[in-house]
């Protein structure tokens, strides 16, 4: 499978890199986030958010398996990510939904260190919807904000190294998948 790679972020030795997914599956996401706003949890975060199984497991399926190219086209360009270094696989994908104005400003990175976070290695994230006012993802230390596009599926590594924040859009609602790539040992 050939994939569409990102130029944007992956020019740089920043281990950012991303690669564009089926945008009919995205398209199908949004439009069933859209008919059924009541899958999503609600709470005091930013966002709400479900799994994505729960929301629709075919497109669990399908998503998978297009997050599994993402994986295998990462490790080709960054082969230390992988090479000599326990194995690992992913966390289920979440999908998260943004209203206008909402965003995680949080400036955060994914393994702090605390026992529940130390076996991400990596992290995942799918823009499944275009954002036009805002709606990226700021990588505070690379100097890089990642533009929402539609299918552009991110893998960046988890630790200090790529603190990240939401960009706020406050006129669109913004969907994504995200989840990690995990030490199997540690689950």
């Amino acid at each position: 499978m050939s994939m569409k790679q990102s130029h944007s972020i992956n020019g740089l030795n920043n281990f950012i890199a991303g690669w564009y997914i089926d945008p009919e599956l995205c398209d199908s996401i949004v439009e069933q986030g859209e008919r059924n706003p009541s899958h999503f949890n609600s709470g005091i975060k930013q966002y709400r958010d479900c799994d994505l199984k729960k929301f629709n497991p075919t497109f669990e399926n399908r998503y998978c398996k297009e997050l599994w190219h993402v994986i295998e086209e990462y490790k080709k360009v960054y082969p230390f990510s992988y090479k000599e270094i326990h194995p690992w696989g992913w966390t289920p994908p979440r999908i998260q939904r943004y209203d206008p104005g909402k965003f995680y400003n949080d400036e955060h990175c994914e393994n702090t260190g605390y026992k529940e976070y130390t076996s991400r290695h990596l992290a995942y994230m799918t823009y499944l919807n275009d954002v036009e006012d805002g709606g990226g993802t700021e990588f505070l230390l690379q100097g890089i904000t990642t533009k929402a596009e539609k299918g552009l599926t991110l893998i960046w590594p988890a630790g200090w190294t790529h603190y990240h924040r939401g960009v706020v859009s406050n006129t669109e609602t913004k969907y994504i998948i995200t989840g990690w790539l995990v030490f199997s040992w540690l689950k």
